[in-house]
């Protein structure tokens, strides 16, 4: 699919060869993780989770204090976006990596309390506190068998930052990837998220040493009026840089706004 989208000469143009690519722009208004398994509607690292630590451990924070945290910031980034639900999913990295950082001893007091024994049960407990506190609805646990991926393997060489809120890159022709709604998350928390996307890609889970400068994995931003592609592709440009190659950013401006 690389090789498609670089013959065309990029993503706006391979994406504008596309029929039907205005579907792509119809989606519901669940939340949901940033995991190319989970299809359609809004999209937040471990359905907005991963705020525990770029507002709670990050600060200094801990245990409830950094949850607490966490939940406060996802509920302030979501609180305009008319969300109908809230879905957490079997597998969740984004809540492993912030489950993984507490200690022992926090953990047993999470299954003393709220009988959490691991990360996936600890990312159904953060959405449907959040649930609680936007006031919405709490879907449930995906199952990996609901997803479009294979358990314990990431197939998407793909991550997009989606400005409009509505994409869901379902359409024939477009290539697997994570999304993040850039719309509702701010530059920094985008920024991190995007990374955590790299690391999986790059990781034994997902691509691994195949991921080269020749074969890179790309973020692809969606523009709008509000935020466009030129500006999204310069909150990338420092991140993109770290990986010497491996990563490249391009895009295209969503069609109703051309």
């Amino acid at each position: 699919m690389y090789e498609k989208i670089k013959a065309a000469g990029g993503f706006e143009a391979y994406a504008g060869t596309l029929p039907n690519l205005a579907d792509a722009f119809q989606s519901d208004k669940c939340l949901r993780c940033i995991d190319e398994g989970t299809k359609d509607g809004l999209h937040a690292a471990g359905s907005g989770i991963a705020y525990i630590k770029t507002k709670g451990f990050d600060k200094g924070l801990k245990g409830y204090q950094a949850i607490d945290a966490g939940l406060t910031a996802a509920a302030d980034a979501f609180k305009n976006a008319n969300l109908d639900g809230i879905y957490s999913h079997e597998e969740c990295g984004a809540a492993k990596l912030i489950y993984d950082k507490f200690p022992d001893s926090f953990k047993e007091q999470l299954e003393k309390e709220h009988k959490i024994k691991n990360s996936d049960e600890f990312g159904a407990y953060f959405a449907n506190r959040l649930a609680t506190k936007i006031g919405t609805e709490y879907k449930g646990m995906i199952k990996i068998a609901d997803m479009a991926r294979p358990s314990g393997h990431h197939v998407a060489r793909f991550t997009y930052i989606d400005s409009t809120g509505t994409f869901n890159p379902s359409v024939e022709g477009l290539p697997k990837g994570f999304v993040i709604s850039r719309r509702y998350l701010e530059g920094e928390e985008m920024i991190f998220e995007a990374d955590v996307s790299i690391s999986i890609v790059l990781g034994s889970h997902g691509f691994g040493d195949r991921i080269t400068a020749q074969q890179p994995h790309a973020l692809i931003v969606i523009g709008n009026d509000g935020l466009s592609k030129e500006a999204l592709i310069g909150e990338l440009v420092p991140l993109v840089a770290k990986y010497n190659g491996r990563v490249i950013v391009d895009g295209c401006t969503a069609p109703f706004n051309k």
